[in-house]
């Protein structure tokens, strides 16, 4: 049987990456002029930064969110 492995520990995660991708992904959304879109890349990044945040208390959150939606 060919089946994925558990995943015993977390992997750590750069945020900075995250963020790049969700600020790719917005700004490609405001170009094809798509609000809907962007809005949901916005919910996506909140949900990123409200994990985040759990992990470490001092995280920025508000920065994250800005940085991934800057365009």
């Amino acid at each position: 049987m060919n089946s994925m492995p558990a995943i015993t520990t977390p992997t750590p995660v750069d945020e900075s990456m995250i963020a790049d991708v969700l600020r790719r992904a917005h700004q490609a959304a405001e170009e094809l002029n798509d609000p809907h879109a962007a809005r949901t890349v916005l919910l996506v990044a909140q949900a990123f930064a409200d994990a985040l945040v759990l992990a470490d208390p001092d995280f920025d959150r508000l920065r994250f969110i800005e940085t991934a939606t800057e365009g």
